[in-house]
């Protein structure tokens, strides 16, 4: 036994003999990674991070002998300027030695020093080489990191695989960090963003400064959403978004609704400002792709007037609303501390609701005159903040007896597009990605939504349910979406209130969603018809991509807009058509209590 520095070997405690060292064997291995990785085992059991210190080769380049050592063997020449530095590196003369033994064709181990001059690991999982990733978990974390799935996740894969895994996050991240420098070698940060969206086959368009030549704004469509966009181009719901990337642009998500009354990406940008001319590039951005399909109908936004005004600029036809959400909290904001407990504020704030919530003109003027009454006297500066910055100015773009008089098929917020602002944080690793990042995970959440939104169109087409099974929907079962049915089935359950108590039925169904309101379901009933699928809007009776084109887009039939007509001037006297209900009375109250089966 030779050391090239004899004076350490007064540090070494706890010497043991090579007959009673843990790593003393007579077995003959195979290779020298099975050697290796026997002695690491060993080690693991014993608390040594066993590691390689050199080896040897013969003429032929084959290796005929190794030194393995402690992590802790060997000193530290600290280079560092800037950064703080550390070392574990205590000069430890822990070592072991392989050697091919050509007459046997195998390895053999042999202890030239097994005493340490440190204590032993009692956790492994603070030593990077011990953490070290294996050529396979090598292969299975690119694997995952190419597919997006955030550190966290790949992490759990690696330890869910091997029990015995101490691999840190660190580790992971700065394996990403790795496959980033490899992807993006001698490219810019643009170049990486334009590049992936070529590659991806996003739809997407730029402006950029024209003195700086920077980007200004930047638009993409992902070629899943310019599907599914083509098939129901009939909503749109629209916010911004911040804190989503590391330029600090703001973000906006723009997203649509199903027939089956799921929710999907349309669109992303990312602009420069919040001005009516970024917001007016984008929605023209979002006319063009169109093409020749049809225009659509309504859009939802919050309270910001740049992109009301823009909307107005691009889509002139389309039904303009206000998030009911957006102005609760604009309202909580001023008013609240007007109030002098939760519960006066909950009271007027279900006033509010009331009055938003009006599905004629006169129940308006009557809901309106209460709320009045209520507040004149105590708190009317939030009478005179909601009348004036919301009633006066924009009541018909959010309360019911107005927005109802176009096709908005039950959308009043833009929680829907807040949702996908939660779905796309929860895929995010940083609060400030790199847009090429964002691209990304937009491209894992389409997966998703387009897998949700096949399974809905596949329930649609094949399952029955139980309180659809009703001949008054022959001909709409499977061929309109479930969640029609549902809000036909809810009309259904009208008919003998309004009967019972001499309501008015409104209509608001016929008018909002495009469907049969009540009156015209009792005419279906007295004439023991069923509801004709014509009647139904095209938006409903969607159930696959297919794009739509404007001459698909009719609406009402004849024969139903006969039937409206007639309701109409029947609602001049009456506003429901009072019918005798002798068995069609029973019909509809067997229908409407009875339970599904189990």
């Amino acid at each position: 036994m030779s050391f090239d520095d004899d004076d350490n070997q007064d540090d070494c405690v706890g010497e043991t003999s090579d007959d009673v060292s843990p790593f003393s064997t007579n077995e003959l291995f195979s290779s020298v990674d099975e050697l290796k990785d026997w002695a690491k085992t060993i080690g693991r059991e014993v608390g040594v991070v066993v590691v390689t210190q050199r080896s040897k080769t013969n003429a032929g380049g084959e290796v005929v002998k190794v030194w393995l050592k402690c992590d802790h063997g060997g000193s530290y020449n600290c280079t560092a300027t800037v950064r703080h530095s550390g070392t574990i590196k205590t000069g430890c003369h822990f070592s072991l030695i392989g050697n091919y033994l050509r007459q046997y064709n195998g390895w053999r181990l042999r202890v030239v020093y097994d005493t340490h001059n440190h204590e032993l690991v009692q956790y492994f999982k603070g030593h990077a080489y011990a953490g070290r990733l294996t050529p396979a978990q090598n292969v299975m974390v690119h694997d995952m990191y190419r597919n997006r799935a955030p550190p966290r996740d790949i992490l759990c894969n690696l330890k869910s695989k091997d029990e015995r895994n101490v691999t840190c996050i660190k580790t992971v991240y700065n394996e990403g960090q790795k496959i980033r420098k490899e992807d993006h070698r001698g490219k810019s940060p643009m170049e990486v963003l334009f590049n992936l969206l070529q590659d991806t086959a996003y739809i997407h368009n730029h402006r950029t400064n024209p003195s700086t030549n920077a980007l200004e704004d930047l638009f993409f469509v992902h070629p899943t959403s310019y599907m599914i966009y083509h098939a129901f181009p009939h909503v749109l719901v629209i916010d911004t978004t911040y804190n989503t990337n590391v330029y600090k642009m703001p973000f906006v998500q723009i997203v649509g609704v199903t027939s089956t009354n799921k929710t999907f990406h349309i669109a992303m940008a990312a602009i420069s400002n919040e001005k009516e001319d970024n917001f007016t590039w984008v929605l023209t951005m979002i006319k063009t792709t169109l093409d020749n399909c049809m225009m659509l109908r309504v859009i939802l936004t919050d309270c910001d007037f740049a992109m009301m005004n823009a909307c107005e600029i691009v889509f002139p036809n389309a039904a303009k609303l206000l998030c009911r959400w957006h102005i609760n909290e604009n309202i909580k904001k001023h008013c609240r501390q007007s109030f002098a407990t939760a519960e006066e504020y909950e009271q007027f704030l279900g006033r509010w609701n009331w009055l938003v919530k009006s599905s004629t003109l006169p129940e308006y003027e009557s809901r309106y005159r209460r709320l009045y009454d209520t507040l004149i006297a105590d708190h009317k500066r939030v009478f005179d903040y909601v009348n004036i910055n919301w009633l006066d100015k924009y009541k018909e773009k959010f309360v019911s007896v107005w927005i109802d008089q176009n096709l908005n098929f039950g959308n009043t917020t833009t929680n829907r597009v807040e949702s996908a602002y939660s779905l796309l944080k929860k895929h995010m690793v940083t609060r400030n990605s790199k847009l090429d990042k964002l691209v990304g995970i937009i491209d894992r959440i389409m997966v998703s939504q387009l897998t949700a939104i096949k399974a809905t169109f596949e329930e649609s087409r094949k399952k029955k349910m139980n309180h659809h099974n009703i001949s008054l929907f022959n001909e709409l079962r499977r061929h309109v979406s479930c969640k029609a049915l549902d809000i036909l089935w809810g009309e259904l359950n009208r008919v003998n209130k309004l009967m019972e108590f001499g309501r008015t039925c409104r209509c608001h169904v016929r008018t909002s969603c495009g469907m049969p309101c009540a009156c015209m379901i009792s005419k279906y009933l007295t004439s023991d018809q069923t509801i004709p699928l014509v009647s139904i809007d095209i938006y409903w009776r969607k159930l696959d991509f297919d794009p739509l084109f404007v001459d698909e887009d009719k609406g009402l039939d004849s024969k139903a807009n006969e039937l409206v007509e007639e309701e109409s001037k029947g609602r001049k006297k009456k506003y429901v058509v009072k019918v005798p209900f002798t068995s069609k009375a029973s019909l509809i109250n067997q229908s409407t209590t009875r339970s599904p089966k189990t």
